[in-house]
């Protein structure tokens, strides 16, 4: 919003019989503060002539505040994941990966590009696949149940990496959940 065009000339925008939709610009109020709002305006005709304007404003200070920082703190965890050495992912409820960390590459020997085409069984072995799709199913059950389960589980499971070598990994899994508490992923 800072750098959006001003208030009187979206305005005059719209005086001129261009229709302004839902464009962010910078207002001052009163007590001279700044706020960013959402401005719609039409021109209103009278006889072919414009006559004046149709004017809709929003106040989207917060929203904006809240977008910024919540960027910022995106940013902030992806430059921690982006350079940690060890692998952070996440993956879907059917165990395809939907975000793996660039420290896959010297680990597996694959890039991210990779990890997120392929099923998740084709990174570790079957037997660790099965450990893991056991665990899942008991954890989904439990929950079912109402069951309180821990809010992390430790693993280990045999990973392969791209030249057919294998290495075993300590994992810490969080399952995830949405809104719903319905199961998305872990």
């Amino acid at each position: 919003c800072q750098n959006g065009p001003d208030l009187l000339n979206t305005l005059r925008m719209a005086m001129s019989g261009m229709q302004v939709e839902n464009t962010d610009v910078q207002a001052c109020k009163k007590d001279k503060t700044h706020i960013c709002v959402s401005l719609s305006a039409v021109p209103t005709v009278h006889k072919g002539v414009i006559d004046g304007i149709q004017v809709s404003i929003r106040d989207i200070t917060k929203a904006k505040r809240f977008e910024t920082a919540l960027r910022e703190s995106e940013e902030r965890y992806r430059l921690l994941a982006d350079n940690v050495n060890d692998i952070i992912w996440t993956a879907d409820e059917t165990m395809h990966f939907t975000y793996v960390s660039p420290s896959v590459t010297p680990f597996l020997g694959i890039t991210q590009e990779e990890a997120l085409r392929e099923p998740f069984d084709t990174f570790v072995t079957p037997e660790s696949y099965n450990e893991l799709q056991q665990y899942k199913s008991q954890w989904i059950e439990s929950i079912q149940k109402g069951e309180l389960m821990p809010q992390n589980i430790e693993m280990n499971l045999e990973f392969r990496r791209k030249d057919g070598s294998t290495v075993w990994t300590e994992i810490l899994i969080t399952m995830l959940y949405d809104l719903d508490e319905k199961f998305v992923g872990i």
